[in-house]
């Protein structure tokens, strides 16, 4: 059987590191919790199982694939200022696209909100809900259904604005952060 070292000072004994240096389940957390929360929201894509094409999009669709193509020329207000998305499909290698780079986007804003949510003291239990609440909700089902929209990037910008402020970042990061998420959308503005 593998002993327990002491627990530190304020912590229980369920919380020590085994004398083996195996981890404790609940010290795990920090480490799987938001890879948890990322295959959550890949559940939810996966469940709605969107066909990815353009036929039948709105005109946004086509006109944030038309920035991807030339991001150099502007297209039309207010899609032409939210080039945030479309710019990293035009860097990224062609097989990414915004058929993956949506649902990545939305997958890393999940572990994200995990983490944000568990920096403001809620336990890995709620924040799991909060996340599962997120992939599941309607306008994340819009996104997945037309990838081609700027909004999971938007949203990923978003939260990672958020913990920056939480997590007390430096102007610079707070500054750089704010001017990705004011690319992908003129929310913050």
């Amino acid at each position: 059987a593998l002993a327990r070292g002491p627990a530190p000072p304020g912590r229980s004994s369920s919380d020590a590191v085994v004398s083996s240096g195996v981890l404790s389940p609940r010290s795990l957390w920090p480490r799987a919790g938001p890879l948890l929360a990322l295959l959550v929201v890949l559940a939810a894509v996966a469940w709605r199982d969107a066909p990815f094409n353009l036929d039948g999009q709105p005109a946004d669709s086509w006109i944030y694939t038309a920035i991807s193509d030339e991001p150099a020329v502007f297209t039309a207000q207010p899609w032409g200022f939210r080039v945030l998305g479309p710019w990293l499909v035009h860097l990224l290698p062609a097989w990414v696209g915004f058929e993956r780079l949506s649902p990545a986007a939305l997958a890393l804003t999940g572990a994200l909100v995990f983490v944000y949510l568990r920096r403001w003291g809620s336990g890995p239990a709620v924040a799991l809900l909060a996340v599962a609440a997120f992939a599941f909700s309607a306008p994340v089902a819009v996104s997945i259904d037309n990838p081609y929209l700027c909004e999971p990037v938007t949203v990923l910008a978003e939260v990672a604005f958020l913990l920056a402020v939480q997590s007390g970042a430096g102007l610079g990061v707070l500054a750089l952060a704010g001017v990705l998420a004011a690319l992908s959308k003129e929310i913050l503005v």
